[in-house]
C-alpha cells in the first residue's frame, strides 16, 4: 500500500504542541532514546515491516532527488538520522544508537509544532511500519506530558498525546516512572483513564506511586490543600486536615482498580452515603474485576463498609460486584440459591486451599443446589462441582459429567470417595476396560482413581506426543499407577522415545535398567528434564 501523503510531517513534530518551546529534564535524554529503541524492538518482534527508505524520506520531508551530501541539515534530517540510527541498532544488535541521538530527539522534538494533527495521522494510518514511528515518538510524548505546563495544550491535544505516549508507559522501568507535578481536574481524569488501561501489567510499586499521585491531585484540585509536608510542597497550599472527606464518589470512580492499593484508613475519608453509592455502581464492579489481589487488611475494611451499606436482601443483590474482595469474604448471611451461585462465580479465582474459603464454598454449594438437580448443577457450579457429594455425582448423566470433567482440566481436587464414584460413572462396571488416549485426556482430573489394569493398556501412539496431557495425567498418580502406565507405553514405544517425550513423575519412574539401554548421545533435549536422584547417578 502506498504511504499516505498526510504522513509527511509525522516525526517532524514529535512531542510538542502549539509551536511553543519545551525543555527536557537532565538525565532523561538517554532514557528517551533507550525507551524508543525498546519499543521499536517490540515492533520488530511482532513482525512489523521496517519503513521503506522512500517512506522515511516522505515522513521526514527529505527530498530523495538530492544526494545525501547536498541535503539540508535542518530538523527533518536530524530527526531522520536519529530515527535511522535507532532503527539500525534494532535490526542489528551489534550496531549501537549514537549517543547524540538523545540530544537530537530531545532538543529538536521539543521545538516542533503541530504534533496533535500528526498523532492523528499515526493513529489513522494502516501502514504497519508506522509502529516504529509511534515507538519513536512515544517516550517523548510522555516526557512532554510529565514535564511541561498543561497550559500549552487544549483538551483534545492532551487526549492525543496520552494516546501516543501509552506504549512508553507500558514498558517503563519503575525507577524511571514519573508523573506530572500538577495538572487540572479534567486532565487528571483523562490521565487516570489511560493509567487504568495499563493497570494490569504495571508493577506493584508503580501502582502505589499512581495512588499517591492521584490522591495529591484530587486534594489540590478539588479541596485546595496538599497532602505533602511543608518541606516538600512548593505549591503554597495549606496542609489537608485529617478529617477531610476527599474520597468522594468522583474520586472513587476516577481511581478505578487503583482503589485496591489505598491504605485501609483512606476508606474513612469517604462519606458513607457516597461510598454506598459507589459500592452499588458499575464502576465498583469493574474496579474489583480488574484487580487481581488486594491487601487483606484493606479487603477487611472494604467488606466492613460494604456490609454496612448492604444487609439482608441488599447484600444478595450486590454480591456480583465483589470481584477480588470475594477471596476475603468468609462470613456471609444465608443467601438464596441464585445469590449463592452468583457468589460462587465470584469465588472462581480464589484458592480453595484456604480452609475458610473452602468452608464458604461448601455452604454455598449446599444452598445453590436447593433448586437444582445434580445434572443442572454441573452447568451452573463451575469448578465448585468438586464440592458435590459422591451420591450427587453418581446421579449426573455420564455425558454431562464427562463434559464437566473436560472443562475442569487437571487441577480439580477430588476426595477418594468422589474419585471412585466418578470412575464408576464414566467406565461402568468394567474395571479393566480399554480406553483410548482421547478418553484418558478427558479423564485427566480423575486419573488418580483409574485402576492400573486400565493404565497398562494405554497406547503410546495415542498419547505420547501430547506431553502436556501426560504431565497433567501423571502428576497425582501413585507409584503403582505410574509403573502400569509406563508398561503400556513401552509396549509400543522404545526407551529412547520415552526419554525424549516424557516429563515429571512418568520420566522419573523409568527404571535404571531401561535407561541403561538408551543411547543418550542420540537423544535431543534431555538436559532440561528433571530426573530422580538415582537416575542422575546412572
Amino acid at each position: 500500500m502506498a504511504p499516505k501523503r498526510g504522513i509527511i510531517f509525522l516525526l517532524i513534530v514529535a512531542c510538542a504542541v502549539s509551536a511553543k518551546s519545551f525543555h527536557v529534564m537532565p538525565g532523561s535524554k538517554s532514557d528517551i532514546r533507550d525507551t524508543a529503541k525498546k519499543l521499536m524492538s517490540k515492533c520488530q518482534d511482532q513482525g512489523h515491516p521496517v519503513p521503506q527508505t522512500s517512506l522515511m524520506y516522505t515522513v521526514f520531508n527529505v527530498s530523495d532527488d538530492l544526494p545525501i551530501k547536498d541535503r539540508t541539515h535542518g530538523n527533518s534530517n536530524s530527526l531522520l538520522s536519529a530515527f535511522k540510527n535507532i532503527l539500525d541498532s534494532v535490526k542489528d544488535p551489534r550496531s549501537r544508537a549514537h549517543l547524540d541521538d538523545s540530544d537530537t530527539m530531545a532538543n529538536m522534538m521539543w521545538n516542533s509544532s503541530n504534533l496533535p494533527s500528526m498523532i492523528q495521522i499515526i493513529s489513522n494510518t494502516t501502514d504497519e511500519s508506522a509502529c516504529y514511528m509511534h515507538a519513536f515518538v512515544a517516550p517523548m510524548c510522555w516526557e512532554t506530558l510529565t514535564t511541561q505546563s498543561e497550559d500549552i495544550m487544549d483538551s483534545q491535544d492532551y487526549d492525543k498525546l496520552l494516546w501516543a505516549a501509552k506504549p512508553a508507559l507500558q514498558d517503563m522501568p519503575s525507577s524511571k516512572m514519573k508523573l506530572p507535578n500538577k495538572i487540572g481536574g479534567q486532565k487528571v481524569k483523562k490521565m487516570m483513564k489511560m493509567l487504568k488501561e495499563v493497570y494490569d501489567p504495571m508493577p506493584e510499586d508503580q501502582k502505589k506511586k499512581v495512588v499517591k499521585w492521584v490522591k495529591e491531585q484530587i486534594t489540590q484540585n478539588y479541596f485546595n490543600c496538599t497532602l505533602r509536608t511543608a518541606s516538600n510542597s512548593r505549591l503554597h497550599l495549606a496542609h489537608c486536615k485529617s478529617s477531610l472527606k476527599w474520597l468522594n464518589l468522583e474520586a472513587l470512580s476516577m481511581m478505578g482498580p487503583y482503589v485496591t492499593r489505598l491504605a485501609p484508613h483512606d476508606l474513612d475519608s469517604s462519606p458513607k452515603e457516597k461510598l454506598c453509592d459507589y459500592f452499588g455502581s458499575k464502576q465498583f464492579k469493574s474496579a474489583m474485576a480488574m484487580a487481581t489481589k488486594i491487601n487483606p487488611s484493606l479487603a477487611k475494611r472494604f467488606l466492613q463498609r460494604f456490609q454496612e451499606c448492604f444487609t439482608g436482601e441488599e447484600f444478595a443483590e450486590n454480591v456480583d460486584k465483589l470481584g477480588t474482595l470475594a477471596c476475603h469474604t468468609y462470613d456471609v448471611p444465608d443467601l438464596t440459591a441464585v445469590a449463592s451461585r452468583t457468589l460462587l462465580t465470584e469465588l472462581e479465582n480464589c484458592s480453595s486451599d484456604n480452609p475458610r474459603i473452602k468452608k464458604l464454598k461448601m455452604k454455598l454449594v449446599h444452598s445453590a443446589m436447593s433448586d437444582l438437580s445434580p445434572s443442572e448443577a454441573v452447568n451452573k457450579l463451575g469448578s465448585s462441582v468438586t464440592f458435590l457429594s459422591p451420591k450427587q455425582l453418581s446421579e449426573i448423566p455420564k455425558d454431562v459429567l464427562r463434559k464437566a470433567l473436560q472443562n475442569l482440566g487437571s487441577n480439580a481436587q477430588w476426595t477418594q470417595g468422589q474419585l471412585q464414584t466418578l470412575v464408576k460413572n464414566q467406565l461402568g462396571d468394567k474395571k479393566c476396560a480399554k480406553i483410548s488416549g482421547t478418553e484418558l485426556k478427558t479423564l485427566q482430573s480423575v486419573a488418580r482413581g483409574l485402576p492400573s489394569c486400565i493404565l497398562e493398556q494405554v497406547s503410546a501412539s495415542e498419547i505420547l506426543n501430547d506431553t502436556e496431557a501426560l504431565k497433567n495425567i501423571s502428576k497425582r498418580m501413585k507409584k503403582g499407577q505410574l509403573k502400569a502406565m509406563l508398561q503400556g507405553l513401552r509396549s509400543s514405544a522404545d526407551p529412547s522415545e520415552l526419554v525424549k517425550k516424557l516429563h515429571g513423575p512418568l520420566l522419573q519412574s523409568i527404571s535404571l535398567s531401561t535407561l541403561s539401554t538408551v543411547n543418550f548421545s542420540s537423544v535431543d533435549q534431555v538436559e532440561d528434564k528433571i530426573w530422580s536422584l538415582a537416575q542422575n547417578l546412572l
